[in-house]
This record gives C-alpha cells, structure tokens and sequence, in this order.
C-alpha cells in the first residue's frame, strides 16, 4: 500500500496503537465488546489475547484468502528475523524485538539474500562493486 494510504501498514498500526490502553504491556489486546462511542477512548481492554487464539490467526486468515499459501506464526517470524538481519540492524535490537536470549539459536535465522551472494561472488572474481 502506498505511504498515507488507508491501507498504508505504518497508518494501520499507528491507529491501532492509539485504540490501545496506555501503557499496554502486550501487542495483542482484547477489543471491548462494543466499540466506544467517544472515538478518543481505547479499543480495547487490558487483558492480552490468548496464545492459542493469536495460534489461530494465520490459519484464519490463510484460509479466507484466494492463496494456498499456508503462513504460521513462526514462519512470519522467522521472515521478519530475517529480514532485520539483512537490513543490518544490530543483532542485540533484533534479539530483544524477537524475544531470543540466546544468539546462537538467533543466528539460526540468518539467511543469506541472493544480493549477499552476488556481491560476495563478485569480491572473489574480483570484480568491483
């Protein structure tokens, strides 16, 4: 989605964290069972979803969607773990984002990207990049 956009993921976030009770300890949160009508008000209730119903959303959502692609939890968080290791970002930042006290089994994570493997292919023949 483009930048701004209603489907825009930093605006839908954004939103979603502003629905949130202050200082929510959790990402996840129970929505009330009625929308608030002051729309200043939060979504939700203090109480986190539960790990069973957050194990349950991939395959929801999978399964209403016109893919076969079958997604779990860890698979998009082995995806985003990934991703950080190639963005660079440091791995002490990504072991506290992903909940890892231990960087070995972090590192299990890291991929190389078929551009890590061009360049590193282009150092040894000697090819300047």
């Amino acid at each position: 989605a483009l930048p701004g956009s209603d489907r825009c993921l930093v605006k839908l976030l954004d939103m979603y964290l502003s629905k949130l009770v202050p200082n929510s300890e959790h990402f996840y949160m129970r929505p009330l069972p009625t929308a608030p009508v002051d729309d200043m008000k939060p979504w939700y209730t203090r109480q986190r979803v539960g790990v069973n119903t957050i194990k349950q959303f991939l395959p929801k959502i999978c399964s209403s969607t016109a893919t076969d692609a079958k997604y779990t939890n860890h698979s998009l968080r082995a995806t985003a773990i990934t991703r950080m290791f190639h963005g660079s970002i440091p791995e002490k930042v990504i072991a506290e984002k992903s909940g890892h006290k231990s960087m070995k089994a972090l590192r299990c994570y890291e991929r190389t990207s078929l551009q890590q493997e061009q360049v590193a292919g282009q150092l040894i023949s000697g090819i300047n990049v």
